[in-house]
C-alpha cells in the first residue's frame, strides 16, 4: 500500500514531537527532582548540625536520662508506638510521661527549638534518643506548637539507619520519605554531645516537601499539555505544507532535535532559538512554536531555580545562627564554645607536628564583692572592662570569655615571642585602672594573669597547656591577695 509523503511527514512529525516531549519531560523531571532532593537534604543536614550545636547540653542530658529510665521501667509489652496514635492504649502509655512536659529542662529546650523552627520555617524540630535494645526512636522534646509528639512517644528505627546502633556518631544522614500520614519529608539528625564528646541524643529536623512536589507535578502537567497542543499543531501544519519548502526546514528541525538530545543535560538550552528558519508560512510557525516551547521550558527552569535561591537564603540564615552561638552576649568576643572548637583544631595540628603556641589565662578579682555591694549590672561592667583591657593588649590574638569572669587568649607568632612584654603591659594597664580615682569603684578592676607555652616535655595537648597557665594565674592571684 502506497503511503503519501504528506502522511509519512505527519507520522514522522508526530512521532518526533512526542519523542522530544517525552525526553524533555523525563529530563526535566529527573533534573528537578535531583536538584530539589539534594538541596533539601543538604539544608536538613546543616540545620540539624546547627541545632545540635546550640542545644543546651546539661538539660538535654538530664531529660534524656530521665525519659530513658522511665521507658525502660515499662514492660515491653505495655509500650505503645506512635503507629497507634489516638487510641486508648496509646494515650494511657503516654500519660506515664506527662510529668516531663512541665519539667524546666523540657520547657527550656522546647522554647529554644521553637525559636529556631520559626526562624527557619521548617516542618518540625525535635530531640530524640535511640534505644538500641528495642530499635526505637524515642521523642524527648518536639517543637511543633500544634500537635507535638509527647515525651516517651516512639517510632521504629528505619532499617536505613541501623548503622547508628553500632556507630552512634553517625547520626541520621538526611533521607527522604513519602508516607500517607506525613507526605513528602526530608529528615536528618545530628548527635548532641556533652562536654566530654559523648553522644547524649539527636537533634532531628523534618522539612516538608509536599508543596514543592505539588508545584513540580503542576508544572509537568502544564508542560505536557503545552507539548500535546504543539504536537497537534505541528501535525496539522505538516499535513498542509509538506509540498512546499518542507524537506529542508524539517531536516534542520530534525537535526536540531537530535543535537538537543545529545547536549549535556542543563537547566537552560537555546538549540531551537539558534535556528535561522525564516519561512513566512506554516513551517516557519512550526519553528517558532518549537522556540516558544523551548522558551517556556527555560522559564519553567528559571522559576525552579528561584526555589533554590530561597534554600540558599535559609542556609545562610542557619550560618548566622551558628555565628551567634559562638559569640559571648555580654562582651561581644568569642565564647567557650568557640574556644573548644579552636582548641580541637590546634590538637589536630599538634598531631601533625605543630608546636608554636601558648595560652594566657586571666581572672577578674573581687567580682563577688562587686556584685554583692553594687549589683550584678556593675559586675557586668567590671567584666567588660577586663575584656576590653585584654583585647587591647592582645590585639593580634584571639580572646575568649571562658567562664563568668575568666578569659583565655591563644597566642602565636609575634605575641608568642613578646609574651613577657605583653604580660607586663597588661599588668601595667590593669594597675593604672585600679588606682584611677576618676573611675567608679566597680571600674577600678584588678585581675590576675598567668600563661604557659607548649612544651613537648610537659604537654600532649591544649588542655595540658591550659592547666599550667591556669595554675600560674592562681599563683598570681594568691600573690596579689597577700599584698
Amino acid at each position: 500500500m502506497r503511503i503519501s509523503l504528506r502522511v509519512k511527514s505527519i507520522i514522522v512529525i508526530v512521532i518526533f514531537a512526542l519523542f522530544l516531549s517525552g525526553v524533555m519531560l523525563s529530563v526535566t523531571s529527573t533534573i528537578i527532582n535531583n536538584l530539589v532532593d539534594r538541596d533539601y537534604m543538604k539544608q536538613a543536614d546543616e540545620l540539624a548540625a546547627t541545632v545540635a550545636a546550640v542545644t543546651i547540653k546539661e538539660p538535654a542530658r538530664r531529660l534524656n536520662d530521665a525519659v530513658l529510665e522511665r521507658y525502660h521501667s515499662i514492660d515491653p509489652d505495655d509500650r505503645i508506638s506512635s503507629e497507634e496514635w489516638g487510641t486508648t492504649d496509646f494515650n494511657s502509655y503516654i500519660a506515664r510521661f506527662s510529668d516531663f512536659e512541665k519539667d524546666p529542662d523540657f520547657l527550656t529546650i522546647r522554647d529554644n527549638l521553637r525559636m529556631i523552627q520559626e526562624l527557619n520555617s521548617v516542618n518540625c524540630l525535635y530531640l530524640a534518643t535511640v534505644d538500641a535494645e528495642s530499635r526505637t526512636v524515642i521523642y524527648l522534646v518536639d517543637a511543633d506548637p500544634e500537635e507535638p509528639c509527647p515525651p516517651g512517644c516512639f517510632d521504629p528505627l528505619y532499617e536505613i539507619n541501623y548503622d547508628l546502633l553500632t556507630d552512634p556518631e553517625r547520626g541520621f544522614p538526611a533521607y527522604i520519605t513519602d508516607t500517607e500520614d506525613y507526605g513528602w519529608l526530608v529528615t536528618a539528625g545530628a548527635p548532641v554531645r556533652d562536654r566530654a564528646g559523648r553522644v547524649i541524643c539527636y537533634a532531628m529536623v523534618d522539612i516538608d516537601m509536599e508543596d514543592i512536589r505539588a508545584d513540580q507535578r503542576s508544572y509537568v502537567l502544564l508542560c505536557g499539555g503545552i507539548m500535546l497542543v504543539l504536537t497537534i499543531l505541528i501535525s496539522i501544519l505538516g499535513y498542509v505544507l509538506v509540498e512546499k519548502f518542507a524537506v529542508r526546514p524539517l531536516r534542520e528541525l530534525s537535526e536540531a532535535a537530535k543535537k538537543y538530545c545529545r547536549e549535556e543535560k542543563s537547566n537552560i538550552r537555546h538549540g531551537f532559538a539558534a535556528l535561522q528558519i525564516r519561512n513566512n508560512d506554516e513551517i516557519g510557525d512550526l519553528a517558532d512554536s518549537m522556540k516558544q516551547m523551548e522558551n517556556d521550558f527555560n522559564e519553567y527552569y528559571t522559576n525552579l531555580l528561584g526555589a533554590e535561591q530561597e534554600i540558599q537564603a535559609t542556609r545562610e540564615q542557619a550560618m548566622r545562627i551558628n555565628e551567634i552561638a559562638n559569640m559571648d552576649a555580654l562582651t561581644g568576643i568569642r565564647n567557650k564554645r568557640a574556644y573548644d572548637f579552636e582548641a580541637e583544631k590546634i590538637d589536630e595540628a599538634i598531631a601533625g607536628g605543630f608546636r608554636d603556641f601558648g595560652i594566657v589565662v586571666s581572672d577578674l578579682n573581687n567580682l563577688k564583692r562587686i556584685n554583692d555591694k553594687y549589683g550584678h549590672e556593675m559586675g557586668d561592667i567590671s567584666i567588660k572592662m577586663l575584656s576590653e583591657n585584654i583585647c587591647g593588649v592582645f590585639k593580634h590574638s584571639p580572646v575568649f570569655r571562658y567562664g563568668g569572669d575568666e578569659f583565655v587568649v591563644i597566642i602565636r607568632d609575634n605575641d608568642l615571642k613578646n609574651i613577657e612584654k605583653l604580660i607586663e603591659e597588661f599588668e601595667k594597664e590593669t594597675e593604672n585602672i585600679r588606682f584611677n580615682d576618676r573611675l567608679s569603684p566597680w571600674q577600678q578592676i584588678s585581675a590576675a594573669i598567668g600563661y604557659a607555652v607548649f612544651d613537648t616535655e610537659l604537654d600532649k595537648n591544649v588542655a595540658d597547656v591550659f592547666k599550667r597557665a591556669d595554675n600560674e594565674m592562681y599563683i598570681c592571684k594568691k600573690r596579689m591577695k597577700s599584698l
